[in-house]
């Protein structure tokens, strides 16, 4: 018994020692102390190297504790070979360290989550989701392309994606004061993210006002411009196929500190049932 205890001791050590080896300006006493934690112990003897992720999360009592957060974090660091110090800095600011966490991602998997929706795309989704952040990633390469430019690491573009959240939130409080600016009367509610289906799928509108036939879809793009990226392009032809069935009148698409592309606004304005842009400031 005796021998069986020395043993698990040294075995600490070695395992204290290997954390001491991979985290240079880790807080030792920290980790010493979160090492007492049975499942944590246990975690770091199987994986050392999740004192990488440790270190990222050290700030948050509850996250590095936890062995399903540091091995989540870690796959991405190492899957997508993020630099540590990027990755500390970017929690240090982050409003929402769960979230934070949840959407490290690795570009792989964010690739499959989004070929899984790509050719009946949800539209607007919840930000700081899986598959927002796959859709918006999808479109990051889109505008690239379009603008003729080489694209960010997936590394640094999801680094600023993670740290927006505050921009997305108020994305969203955006389109609901313009909705209350309009004041409508709204007889057949709802009238505000209203699902309609057509050509089989389904397209939620940001605003509709279904007793008079408008609607409008409300954009607003840190990013200064918005491109016609797969899932953009299929709003538009979705909303051009609610015109020609008469589903709706007239569609308006507003753009608030932002504008269209030119291949944007080509497709807009183009055809048949045109969709008229307001560029608001």
């Amino acid at each position: 018994m005796h021998v069986m205890k020395w043993l698990y001791f040294v075995l600490i050590i070695l395992v204290v020692l290997e954390v001491e080896a991979r985290a240079q300006q880790c807080e030792l006493d920290k980790i010493l102390v979160d090492l007492k934690d049975t499942e944590l112990r246990r975690a770091f003897i199987e994986k050392p190297e999740l004192v990488d992720a440790w270190e990222v999360l050290n700030i948050d009592d509850v996250l590095r504790k936890n062995p399903t957060d540091l091995e989540k974090l870690s796959k991405f660091m190492k899957e997508t070979g993020a630099d540590k110090i990027k990755l500390i800095e970017s929690f240090k600011k982050t409003p929402d360290a769960r979230k934070w966490v949840d959407m490290k991602i690795p570009q792989a998997e964010l690739d499959d989550i989004y070929n899984g929706f790509k050719n009946d795309p949800p539209f607007d989704l919840d930000p700081w989701t899986p598959q927002h952040k796959a859709q918006r990633w999808d479109q990051y390469r889109a505008r690239m392309a379009e603008e003729g430019k080489a694209p960010e690491t997936f590394e640094t573009w999801s680094n600023r994606y993670d740290g927006n959240i505050e921009k997305a939130n108020a994305a969203t409080k955006a389109t609901d004061d313009y909705f209350n600016s309009l004041k409508l009367d709204c007889p057949l509610p709802p009238c505000r993210e209203v699902s309609l289906s057509v050509n089989g799928k389904t397209r939620r509108l940001d605003i509709a006002d279904r007793s008079t036939g408008k609607a409008v879809e409300f954009k607003k793009y840190s990013e200064g411009k918005v491109y016609k990226s797969k899932d953009v392009e299929n709003e538009v032809l979705l909303d051009k196929a609610l015109l020609e069935q008469g589903t709706m009148t007239e569609i308006e698409w507003v753009f608030k500190a932002c504008e269209p592309s030119g291949p944007l606004r080509q497709l807009l304005e183009s055809g048949t049932y045109p969709i008229k842009i307001k560029i608001i400031p």
